[in-house]
C-alpha cells in the first residue's frame, strides 16, 4: 500500500495466480439425434496485477468514507486445456477463448473490487462507533471534523475529541482539536497482503468550561 499526496491511497498486487480444475458435460438434441459429450478441464491465470486507489472521506455524522477512485488489473496470461472426449478437437479451438476470457476477467475482477470498496468498506465504515461512554457517566465524541488528508508518507486525521455528560450532548463554545497522523508500517515480505498502520502522533488541544445538565 502506498500513499498518493492529496489523493488517497493505492493498493498493489502483482504477479499473482490461480490455478482452477473441475468438470464439463454438455448435451444437445438434434432432431432425433442426441449428441453429448464430458470430461474434466484445467485453467491457469498468471501474471496477474492490480492496483485500486481509494480515497477517504467523512459523512455528515462525521462517519468515515471511502471511495474507489481508479482501478487497473492486467492479466499475462490465461491458458485452458479439456480432457476426455473430443477433447482432441475442442483443444484446437480453444486459444479463440482464451483472450476474450482474460479480457472479461480483467474487467470482472475490477467491477468486483470497486463494488467491495464503494459498496461493502462503505457500509462497514458507515457502521464505526464515533463515540464510547466511560464510567457510564461520560461520552468522549471522536467522530470526524474534516476529511483526511492525505501527505507524502503519512495520512492526518481530524476528530472531534470533545466530552459530554451521557445524555447531555450540547456544543461547547469552543472548537476542540484532536489529530491523528497514521502511517503505513513495514513489517516484511511474509505480510505483504495485510495493510498495517500505527498512529505516530495524536495532537491535542485541550480547553475546559464547566457545565451543569440539567
Amino acid at each position: 500500500m502506498s500513499i498518493n499526496p492529496d489523493h488517497g491511497l493505492t493498493w498493489a498486487l502483482s504477479n499473482a495466480g490461480v490455478s482452477v480444475n473441475g468438470n464439463w458435460h454438455y448435451k444437445y438434441r438434434l432432431g432425433f439425434i442426441m449428441i453429448q459429450d464430458s470430461g474434466s478441464f484445467d485453467g491457469d491465470v498468471s501474471g496477474a496485477s492490480l492496483s485500486e486507489s481509494i480515497t477517504l472521506g467523512q459523512d455528515v455524522t462525521g462517519h468515515p468514507t471511502i471511495a474507489s477512485t481508479g482501478c487497473q488489473c492486467n492479466i499475462n496470461s490465461v491458458k485452458i486445456r479439456v480432457h476426455g472426449g473430443a477433447s482432441w478437437l475442442y483443444n484446437l479451438f480453444i486459444g479463440n477463448v482464451e483472450k476474450p476470457l482474460r479480457n472479461s476477467l480483467q474487467t470482472q475482477i475490477c467491477v468486483a473490487a470497486q463494488n467491495a470498496i464503494n459498496e461493502n468498506a462503505r457500509e462497514e465504515l458507515a457502521t464505526l462507533p464515533i463515540d464510547f461512554t466511560i464510567d457510564n457517566a461520560w461520552v468522549f465524541d471522536y467522530r470526524l471534523t474534516l476529511p483526511p488528508a492525505f501527505q507524502a508518507g503519512f495520512v492526518d486525521t481530524f476528530h472531534k475529541g470533545e466530552f459530554f455528560f451521557k445524555g447531555e450532548t450540547a456544543e461547547a463554545p469552543f472548537q476542540v482539536k484532536l489529530q491523528i497522523l497514521i502511517q503505513p508500517l513495514s513489517f516484511g515480505q511474509e505480510r505483504a497482503v495485510s495493510i498495517p498502520l500505527g498512529a505516530t502522533r495524536v495532537s491535542y488541544e485541550p480547553k475546559c468550561e464547566r457545565h451543569n445538565p440539567t
